[in-house]
């Protein structure tokens, strides 16, 4: 006759356990995949926006900050102040367009309501706005 642990059960009871743990294992390693896939595509991401004249184009990498500004000769009749407003706007702009390639990198990776995709979003606007929440 086998003897019973009290503190484990049947071997029923430790089969399911055994399962319920296999099942969580799984699980986490796929959340884990999904994540080094999102990981994946938010580093090669990067977005690219031009003023309403397109006079400036401004492009930003994976993080939201300046990879490329081009001015072309137009932005000579400007002043200093416009050019800088302009670069200011389309930058932003871009960056808007980063969040949106990121909030679909999250989308098909782990999903915008996932804990995973929560964090990957609030890390994002906490670059971009400095840490604030934008008031």
């Amino acid at each position: 006759m086998a003897a019973k642990f009290p503190l484990f059960g049947d071997e029923a009871a430790l089969d399911d356990a055994g399962a319920r743990v296999d099942g969580w294992l799984a699980g986490i390693e796929d959340r884990a995949a999904r994540a080094r896939a999102l990981s994946g595509l938010v580093a090669e991401l990067t977005a690219t926006a031009s003023n309403a004249d397109r006079s400036i184009t401004i492009t930003v990498d994976s993080s939201g900050l300046l990879s490329g500004v081009t001015m072309d000769d137009a932005v000579r009749r400007h002043s200093g102040q416009w050019i800088a407003q302009e670069v200011l706007a389309t930058t932003r702009k871009a960056v808007a367009r980063l969040a949106d390639r990121i909030g679909g990198a999250v989308d098909e990776t782990v999903g915008r309501d996932s804990p995973e995709g929560r964090a990957v979003t609030a890390l994002f606007q906490a670059r971009v706005t400095g840490g604030s929440d934008g008031r």
